[in-house]
């Protein structure tokens, strides 16, 4: 069949929305074999997007690298930015291997599962430059306008000043200095956003709200309990966390959470090993990779930490992106996130709509994360 005219210009599109969106969760020769052999063999074979066949002595040429390595990088792209076929026999008896980029459109509209490689820190860092371009009322500063920077979670943390570390209650009374009259602060939160995902993915679930169990069992406030059952997940050794509680009733109750924990744990620590000069890893839900900071020591309880708190850090960032995205439309206004909730200045009525966002957001992966609402009026007292 004779090769079809190239669309460079299509080609260029496409490969710039794969630069720009998927730059920072694949590696960079992965990228590069993939904006180098497809081009190539498309030019040559029946065009733009089209099927193409060849062996990996021939992608290896496309793609300017070894044979012995063209496995691993097909494994990395394949599902992502294209479908694989692997192993055709072809007329010299040699394996051959039939491939299809994903067209732009597909890409941006395509299944849920290349969704989800969307939620990446490119949301995360998307939604940085939209708030860094922002002022808000917070107390008597009419302009407060923060740094926001990225941890490697994929959460998004104000610095300069630190509003979401002040407490809830005086975050709430200082953001309602800008609300109208006829408007509420609309405060939106995950219940148990951590301990919820924790549970699904270990495969262990407990009958009621597992913060305000440990708080009832140790009679303590919510708060030392949620401090409490967090450390089980995230410290190096579960079995001794729980052990400091010092409460047989409640090691009792907790010690079956604690056994599938450590189980888990043992997993991501195994499968995260890391090799040659790499560095220690996890994946989100959403399928983005965490790594260890280089140098830096680990212990059996940051893999874990990472991917749960990553895993909602993904929702928050695409959740928060939406919300946004809607406000000419919906007339509110997005102010910041804060982990698991975020703040929005609207009408009463649009508390419901920011609720089924989150929640949204939250099904997109998977996760049967609940919102809980607050809705309160400017009554002008501001701390």
């Amino acid at each position: 069949m004779k090769p079809k005219p190239f669309d460079s210009t299509s080609a260029a599109k496409l490969e710039n929305y794969v630069r720009k969106r998927y730059c920072n969760q694949l590696k960079n020769g992965d990228l590069s074999f993939y904006l180098l052999a497809f081009p190539y063999l498309e030019r040559k074979g029946l065009g733009l997007c089209q099927p193409v066949t060849a062996n990996y002595l021939e992608l290896g040429r496309a793609g300017f690298r070894h044979k012995s390595h063209i496995r691993e990088a097909l494994e990395a792209i394949n599902g992502v930015l294209c479908e694989v076929e692997y192993g055709t026999p072809i007329k010299n008896s040699s394996e051959a291997t039939r491939l299809r980029r994903y067209s732009l459109l597909e890409l941006m509209n395509g299944e849920p599962r290349r969704k989800l490689i969307d939620y990446t820190p490119v949301d995360a860092k998307k939604l940085a430059e939209i708030l860094a371009a922002r002022t808000f009322t917070y107390g008597q500063n009419k302009t407060c306008h923060p740094q926001w920077n990225i941890q490697a979670s994929g959460r998004v943390m104000s610095a300069k000043p630190n509003i979401q570390g002040d407490p809830p209650k005086k975050r709430r009374a200082n953001l309602l200095a800008g609300v109208k009259p006829g408007e509420v602060l609309i405060d939106a939160d995950f219940k148990t956003a951590e301990p919820t995902v924790i549970q699904d993915v270990i495969g262990y679930r407990f009958e009621n709200d597992p913060y305000q169990t440990a708080a009832d069992l140790l009679h303590i406030d919510r708060n030392s309990a949620k401090l409490k059952v967090n450390s089980l997940a995230y410290h190096s050794d579960s079995e001794v966390s729980l052990s400091f509680w010092k409460n047989p009733p409640a090691e009792k109750v907790f010690r079956p959470y604690v056994e599938a924990l450590t189980a888990y744990k043992e997993v991501l620590w195994e499968n995260g090993k890391p090799r040659g000069k790499k560095r220690r890893y996890v994946n989100t839900l959403s399928g983005r990779k965490i790594e260890a900071k280089r140098g830096e020591a680990s212990h059996r309880g940051q893999p874990l930490s990472w991917q749960i708190t990553g895993t909602v850090a993904d929702i928050m960032n695409a959740a928060c992106l939406k919300i946004i995205e809607l406000e000419p439309s919906k007339s509110w206004k997005f102010c910041f996130p804060e982990h698991d909730a975020v703040y929005v200045i609207g009408q009463p009525e649009h508390a419901g709509e920011i609720r089924d966002i989150l929640e949204a957001e939250a099904i997109r992966l998977k996760q049967r994360l609940k919102v809980r609402i607050k809705t309160l009026k400017n009554k002008g007292l501001y701390i």
